[in-house]
């Protein structure tokens, strides 16, 4: 029988071995094209411009190809974006990592 200890400790070993692999799970994908598709983008739908969130998906997936002047057209904000969900994705990381060995060391 699994004791709620245990549980614990395998989410914690499962939400760490998640957010190592974010990053390679999305270098995997191919760069996103600029050919012209729907979007969902309310503001794009009813004015028909561009909101100053069009193209940062594009544009984060070129900066994780390392594609920056792309990713630099698609949408000028990635300089301040691609750092940030950096910082997030490190903060989450050492985050998870700290819970896997205050967990460890608690054996």
């Amino acid at each position: 029988m699994v004791t709620s200890s245990q549980k614990n400790n395998i989410i914690i070993t499962l939400r760490a071995i998640g957010i190592c692999i974010i990053p390679l799970a999305l270098w995997l994908f191919p760069p996103l094209s600029n050919t012209p598709t729907w979007t969902f983008c309310l503001f794009k739908n009813i004015t028909g411009n561009n909101c100053y969130g069009c193209g940062i998906t594009r544009a984060v997936f070129s900066c994780i190809h390392l594609q920056f002047s792309k990713a630099f057209a698609y949408n000028k904000f990635i300089i301040i974006i691609f750092p940030l969900l950096i910082f997030i994705w490190a903060n989450q990381l050492f985050a998870a990592l700290d819970n896997l060995f205050i967990v460890a060391s608690k054996k």
